[in-house]
Parts: structure tokens; C-alpha cells; sequence
């Protein structure tokens, strides 16, 4: 176990793979009760090889996200994953579905927060489950140039959704 900020937990050794994922788990679970938290991780010959959450399988390092590392991710439908961080959290959206957000209020990195900017995604992805209708009134309250532009025909809405 390799922890990039101790919190008083030496780092161990062991060719246990499973008794290291446990104590990984365990260290992990004991941090985030705490009120800081650190994420504890294996490495083997200088690379990541576990808790599997936390890396990017094809660089085997840790995913950044604009809150912090990521613990969690979901793909919640292609080119949609929702990523969880010590802090945060929120969608991250492929180049391709990014393209559907209105440019005005795209982010270039494809990443929006859970609470207000996933009404973008939730609306002209659009998410499945989501309500058109109610996500519009989260829209209207907070991007209202948005819905200007939905109401005015400006800016198309996606197929399926009233505006």
C-alpha cells in the first residue's frame, strides 16, 4: 500500500494479493469516516494495480477529475460516465456527446458538476430518467440565455424533449 498522505498508517508489504485488498479497503473505508480524506492504493513494480475505481485501466494512474481524484466511476450510458470524488461529483461527458451541449455553456473539458450543470447534460444528452420538463425548470432558474434560446427556437432541443 502506497498512501500519498499518511494518516498514520505504515505503508505494507505483502505478495498477499487478497489480504493487500482488504487492508487497502479497510484503510480506505477507516479514512473517509474520518474527516480527511486520503486514498490508499497498491502499486506493484511503480504502477497502480488496485482499488480498480481509482485507476484509468489503460495508464494504470489515478483519473483527475475538477474535484479532485476520482474514486468512483459509472457509465451510466456510452459516452456518459458519472464520476465521484472525495469532494464532488458530476458527469463526464465524451468529445462526441459533449458536442450536444449548447457552446455557450459547454465545458471543453466534457466535465459538469452533479448539482446544477447536470441539468445541461440531463436535458440535451439527454440522460435516461431524467424528466424534460423538470430538468428545463432547473435550466430556465439558472441558464436562463439557454432557455431564451430554447423558447425563441435559437437553440434546438433535442428530439423528445419540449422546450
Amino acid at each position: 500500500m502506497d498512501p500519498r498522505d499518511p494518516l498514520g498508517y505504515p505503508d505494507t508489504q505483502g505478495t498477499d494479493l487478497a489480504e493487500l485488498q482488504q487492508l487497502c479497503d479497510q484503510s480506505n473505508a477507516r479514512a473517509l469516516e474520518e474527516d480527511g480524506f486520503e486514498q490508499y492504493w497498491i502499486v506493484e513494480g511503480g504502477r497502480i494495480i488496485y482499488p480498480p475505481a481509482f485507476v484509468r485501466d489503460e495508464e494504470h494512474e489515478p483519473l483527475l477529475t475538477p474535484w479532485g481524484r476520482a474514486l468512483r466511476r459509472t457509465e451510466v450510458q456510452p459516452g456518459v460516465t458519472w464520476v465521484v470524488s472525495n469532494r464532488h461529483g458530476g458527469y463526464h461527458l465524451s468529445p462526441e456527446v459533449n458536442a450536444c451541449i449548447p457552446e455557450a455553456v459547454r465545458r471543453s473539458n466534457g466535465y459538469y458538476e452533479g448539482d446544477v450543470e447536470a441539468s445541461l447534460c440531463a436535458y440535451f444528452v439527454p440522460l435516461r430518467g431524467a424528466s424534460p420538463a423538470d430538468v428545463l425548470v432547473v435550466i430556465e432558474k439558472e441558464y436562463p440565455e439557454v432557455y431564451a434560446g430554447l423558447v425563441s427556437g435559437r437553440i434546438k432541443a433535442p428530439s423528445g424533449a419540449s422546450s
